[in-house]
């Protein structure tokens, strides 16, 4: 007679992708069911196997019992109650094959979108996705030449992993970069820059001595001026600071001859300009806080040149 034998086991699934995933995890998730679920295909034939195996055992038994008169009602009702085990298992058989069929078209369309999302290693940025189509915004490739991940913004591929915010680059280098003392001085200055509260440096600061070209001091092109003169001179003051902000100018005159004239708006002490002799080397400091509007002028004259 045939042998009654215990159904065989149907793995369980292992956990199924998320949306929540990191793309990694979702591609190893994603593929490790839909193997799951091919393996499962011969376990649930197996079943279905052991069912019918199992109801033949059962039906040979029945006809068997039906031999003796005693053991016939017996016989009979273990034989229908083999055969509703049998078309419980065989439903159950069914709608898990129909469940595996199910995850597996589901499985497929996540591992496609997986595919359309992460274009994998490539070595110049990739214009459509890995099916041909357009890409989608949020698409990502890893670009061997430059050792970046990229991502595609809906319109241009960007950095999809920088470095510290505000800093990707350094005196053409990028990545983890480590400063060094000359990469600073290869930056361009800033062109007028401003400070508040108190500047405090050790060492000293040092400027331009302009020679002049003409009798014009222009404020905006040093703090330091200087020129000779062999006839009468008539200075002017152009680009003063701003009336509320102080400034400042020396101005070194090599006096050959002639007269020196000032702009009205120096004063000297006791409203006398100082007096100079020719021949000599003479040394001005003017400082104004309204604008230009009035020059404090103070003299260090006659040096020998």
């Amino acid at each position: 007679m045939t042998n009654i034998t215990s159904p065989p086991a149907i793995d369980a699934l292992p956990p199924g992708p998320l949306p929540t995933d990191t793309p990694a995890d979702f591609n190893s998730k994603g593929f490790a069911t839909v193997a799951a679920q091919v393996n499962m295909v011969p376990q649930i034939n197996a079943v279905a196997a052991n069912v019918f195996q199992n109801a033949t055992a059962a039906q040979e038994r029945a006809t068997a019992a039906a031999a003796s008169a005693n053991t016939a009602g017996t016989h009979a009702a273990n034989a229908a109650a083999a055969r509703a085990d049998a078309q419980a298992a065989r439903d159950t058989a069914i709608a898990q094959a129909d469940n595996a069929s199910a995850s597996a078209t589901a499985a497929s369309a996540s591992a496609l979108q997986v595919d359309k999302r992460y274009l994998g290693a490539k070595a110049s940025a990739p214009a459509t996705d890995n099916q041909g189509a357009a890409l989608q915004a949020g698409t990502v490739y890893y670009n061997t030449s430059t050792s970046k991940v990229m991502t595609w913004s809906g319109s241009a591929w960007v950095d999809g992993i920088s470095a510290v915010a505000g800093v990707s680059s350094v005196n053409g280098r990028s990545g983890a970069v480590t400063l060094t003392p000359t990469d600073l001085p290869t930056l361009a200055p800033k062109v007028s820059p401003s400070f508040a509260g108190i500047v405090s440096y050790t060492g000293a600061l040092r400027g331009n001595a302009l020679e002049m070209g003409d009798l014009v001091v222009d404020c905006n092109h040093s703090n330091y001026f200087f020129q000779t003169i062999f006839g009468n001179a008539a200075f002017s003051f152009v680009n003063p600071p701003a009336s509320g902000v102080r400034g400042s100018f020396a101005l070194e005159v090599d006096h050959r001859g002639g007269v020196i004239t000032w702009p009205a708006s120096v004063k000297w002490p006791a409203n006398v300009a100082p007096t100079l002799t020719t021949g000599r080397v003479h040394l001005f400091m003017f400082t104004t806080r309204n604008g230009g509007t009035t020059w404090r002028g103070a003299a260090l004259s006659n040096y020998q040149p």
